[in-house]
């Protein structure tokens, strides 16, 4: 259809505050018409049975208006956005059978002609040939509405699509403002969300207009037979273990398609394995990981297909494991030394048992003892005796310190007097 754009037309972006009034290269601004609120009864991705939409936009988002001014109406443009190859690909036979059309009939333009445009590959910023144009409609009504394809589109066989709207406009500007913009979902999607064939070329909006950076309220409806997703995994592996250790675990699960599996794993213990894979289906997986702190964790695995299908989780599955516990006695003292008595309480071996005895204060006020030693290991229900020898005089104090490998440190402090090789501690 030939483009009806005078050379004096122009575009218009109706803003919350602002009208945004564009020639080929200037901006002026004016007040705006008081905008009435959005409500649309499409609240999701997904429609019905299996009908998916494709789009940029978010219908609770969508807060901008565009028209035309010019000399005689009617004006004609296109918007448009480009589905590609990455988003039609878990679709590929499926079939477009509607498109959606954002238009608000309270600023101006009560009614608008439309006509669908769909378009084969082209490039990154234009489209190609035309593959169908021969459905139209009239809104009448703020919203969203899908609009039947005359000639639906097999997405098969296509690498990408341009999905189009082209309106004409019958009321004369300024003022009239019809084509819904979501600026608030954030800005254009990069050669994608927001193209416009004006003055005879494609651009995009933003290009056009900056602050009017957003997403078409365009979509296509899609429909087809969503695959099923994969089996729930089933996890299997050790029950029992000791911290620091790592223990592997076998995924497996079938995809009823025969589609490659990926597996998202949670340890129990805030962290998780993110969509391993791609695996073939009913391929066996190992995976392991290793505890940091004693307790009992629940490991759960979901998977999901090529198509993004996902699996229910998995039964839990419980592993308990094993840790140190460190505990200090209390801090005693005699003739020649100062002792306490350190326990592994636990179920697992201590490593690296590293114990510290400072001690500090006497006439000087100064420190007199400052010693560590380390156990390579001690095992469950041991104990050993951390001592120091001091030599001073007068009122001090002790500071036992013990940290080990995956245990909590632990510490305690006590007071007594020195005298010389004696120390003494009050009741």
């Amino acid at each position: 259809m030939k483009n009806r754009f005078g050379k004096r037309n122009r575009l218009e972006a109706a803003l919350i505050v602002t009208i945004l009034i564009i020639p080929m290269a200037t901006t002026a601004f004016a007040s705006s018409p008081q905008m009435l609120p959005f409500n649309s009864p499409t609240k999701s991705v997904a429609y019905f049975g299996d009908e998916i939409e494709l789009k940029y936009y978010d219908e609770e988002n969508l807060d901008q208006l565009i028209g035309i001014s010019g000399d005689e109406p009617p004006y004609t443009w296109k918007s448009a956005i480009r589905l590609t190859h990455d988003e039609m690909e878990p679709y590929a036979d499926w079939t477009m059978t509607k498109v959606n059309v954002a238009f608000c009939a309270d600023n101006g333009q009560s009614e608008i002609d439309v006509q669908i445009f769909i378009y084969d590959k082209g490039t990154s910023t234009l489209p190609g040939p035309i593959i169908v144009e021969d459905t139209t409609a009239c809104l009448n009504t703020t919203g969203i509405t899908a609009i039947p394809l005359v000639t639906p589109v097999d997405l098969a066989g296509h690498d990408e699509l341009w999905v189009a709207v082209q309106w004409t406009q019958t009321a004369p500007g300024p003022g009239v403002y019809y084509a819904w913009l979501d600026t608030l979902s954030g800005p254009h999607v990069p050669n994608k969300s927001d193209f416009i064939f004006y003055n005879n070329a494609w651009n995009q909006l933003h290009i056009l207009v900056p602050s009017a950076d957003g997403r078409w309220g365009l979509g296509a409806i899609i429909e087809g037979s969503l695959p099923e997703p994969p089996n729930t995994p089933v996890v299997s592996g050790p029950t029992n273990g000791e911290v620091g250790s790592h223990y592997s675990f076998t995924l497996n699960s079938t995809d009823p398609e025969d589609d490659d599996i990926y597996y998202l794993v949670d340890w129990g213990d805030g962290t998780s394995e993110d969509w391993m894979g791609p695996y073939d289906s009913g391929e066996t997986v190992t995976v392991s990981h290793s505890w940091s702190e004693r307790g009992t964790y629940v490991l759960q695995a979901k998977a999901k297909d090529d198509h993004g299908m996902e699996s229910t989780w998995s039964d839990p599955f419980y592993i308990t494991i094993r840790g140190p516990i460190l505990m200090l006695g209390n801090i005693t003292g005699g003739i020649g030394q100062i002792s306490v008595d350190i326990d592994n309480i636990g179920d697992a071996t201590a490593m690296n048992v590293i114990w510290t005895i400072q001690i500090t204060g006497g006439l000087l006020h100064r420190t007199i003892v400052d010693m560590s030693e380390t156990i390579s290991e001690m095992a469950p229900a041991t104990s050993i005796k951390a001592k120091v020898r001091p030599i001073g005089f007068g009122w001090i104090t002790i500071t036992v310190t013990v940290h080990a490998q995956y245990t909590q440190g632990i510490q305690k402090t006590d007071e007594g007097i020195l005298l010389f090789f004696i120390t003494s501690f009050p009741p």
